[in-house]
């Protein structure tokens, strides 16, 4: 699966997945359904794709199911989050992930 598109390797793995794929530029857009020019744009890490061009992306690229896609677009969402969230609700969400115990250190 690709990393978070705000990811620094986004790009690259980006690339890699769809030559591995054997696409082109062309025709990864037209699979995702994204304008022609978007997927050189994120290869060359002038744009960042959405969520949800990401999660259509990985559909293309991987051979994952919609449930599998976007329970992870759900985990990089709640990522991305982070720096918004109080200490509160970062410890919520861990205890919701099956985290028993934590330990936090502060410097």
């Amino acid at each position: 699966m690709l990393p978070n598109p705000k990811s620094s390797n986004f790009r690259t793995a980006l690339r890699a997945a769809r030559k591995e794929a054997g696409m082109t530029l062309s025709e990864l857009a037209a699979a995702a359904g994204i304008s022609n020019v978007m997927p050189g744009r994120y290869e060359r890490g002038e744009s960042q794709p959405t969520m949800g061009t990401w999660q259509e992306l990985n559909k293309v690229l991987f051979e994952v199911d919609d449930e599998e896609i976007e329970a992870e677009a759900k985990k990089q969402e709640i990522g991305d989050s982070l720096t918004e969230s109080t200490l509160e609700e970062i410890l919520e969400e861990l205890k919701s992930r099956g985290f028993k115990t934590i330990s936090l250190s502060y410097s």
